[in-house]
């Protein structure tokens, strides 16, 4: 499942669909569309327009267009390596993790999305992998057969590069990575969390774990809390981990039968549950702590944020990866410059100080 504002949406294994979930009132969620892709759609990411799948069973990557979310429509395939399992959208490309064949990753150039084109492959040498996260110029693998993680330079992603690797719980099937710690669940029992400490991506490091709920299948971070959604026992576990080297589950919260992937927006999570095979459904879970009218903060540090209305900054606003912009475009009161930043170093490309139409 991924959230994207007032949509949810959810790649249907059993059916080789996606579907559209309306979860703008989170009360009452409603499925409002659904379109095929191709065989056993595995993962989705959502990025402005479009829904990037991977297609385990069809050895593929679907582009689909859902800037009209009742009406989404595939307007592409492309192939990658042997069943993927996992997909990750950065910028104009698409990173995905094939967990059979060569054991690979696939970095897929989808500037244009209607041709998408997989410009490279990397050979990981072990076992499975499962899941895929990029953080920066490194993507993040985890490898649910040789119980590892593995950490890829794409600084360069025509030729990524293998760096390092830690060695984590048994089975790890999912991995989000936060700052300087990377977080991976690992589904076979004795089922658990791994914190592991990548502010070295040569040599990364497992400093913790914890025990979770049965067969954790997803994990996702927000803030100080690590949110898990455990298979087999139809509930999430939330996991304090704003100590990284002593994290601590604080309870469990019930969803449906099977959830197998776990989303985080604003106050609320996305579940998606298999339900034994009894149609696919969605849980929203309310995971706010406080609710206050107005807020005062000198300082504040969160996971995600999410603005109902517009947002006002009275000094620089400042984008760590990457700034996406609606169709409203940019308009600015004052000049406005363009970086570009190539080898470590950056330099300005060009400056607008006015314009007229």
């Amino acid at each position: 499942v991924f959230v994207s504002g007032k949509y949810a949406y959810v790649a249907n294994y059993t059916s080789n669909t996606i579907s559209v979930v309306d979860v703008s009132n989170p009360l009452f969620p409603i499925q409002i569309a659904t379109t095929s892709v191709g065989s056993g759609p595995y993962s989705i990411y959502v990025s402005g327009k479009y829904a990037y799948v991977a297609n385990n069973g069809s050895d593929s990557i679907s582009v689909v267009d859902v800037s009209n979310p009742f009406v989404p429509i595939q307007i592409a395939t492309t192939s990658v390596g042997s069943v993927p399992y996992s997909i990750y959208v950065s910028g104009k490309y698409a990173y995905v993790a094939n967990s059979g064949g060569t054991n690979s990753v696939s970095v897929v150039d989808i500037s244009n999305p209607s041709a998408p084109t997989q410009i490279a492959t990397l050979a990981l040498g072990t076992i499975n992998p499962q899941s895929i996260f990029v953080s920066g110029r490194y993507a993040y693998v985890v490898n649910n057969g040789s119980d590892s993680i593995t950490v890829v330079d794409i600084s360069n992603p025509s030729t990524p590069i293998q760096l390092g690797s830690a060695t984590v719980g048994d089975g790890p099937v999912s991995i989000y990575v936060s700052g300087r710690y990377a977080y991976v669940a690992n589904l076979t029992i004795p089922s658990s969390i791994s914190v592991v400490d990548v502010s070295n991506p040569s040599t990364p490091v497992q400093i913790a774990t914890t025990s979770v709920g049965t067969w954790p299948y997803s994990i996702f971070v927000s803030g100080r809390y690590a949110y898990v959604a455990n298979y087999s026992l139809g509930n999430i576990s939330v996991v304090d981990v704003s100590s990284s080297t002593a994290p601590v589950r604080i309870t469990n919260v019930s969803v449906g039968t099977g959830p197998s992937s776990v989303y985080v927006s604003g106050r609320y999570a996305y579940t998606a549950n298999y339900n034994g095979g009894n149609g696919s459904t969605i849980s929203v879970v309310d995971i706010s702590g406080t609710e206050v009218t107005s807020l005062i903060a000198h300082s504040a540090e969160v996971g995600n944020i999410q603005s109902r209305n517009d947002v006002f900054a009275q000094g620089n606003i400042m984008a760590g990866t990457s700034l996406m912009v609606g169709a409203g475009g940019i308009m600015s009161q004052g000049s406005l410059s363009v970086f570009a930043s190539s080898t470590g170093s950056t330099s300005s490309i060009f400056g607008i100080d006015s314009t007229q139409a």
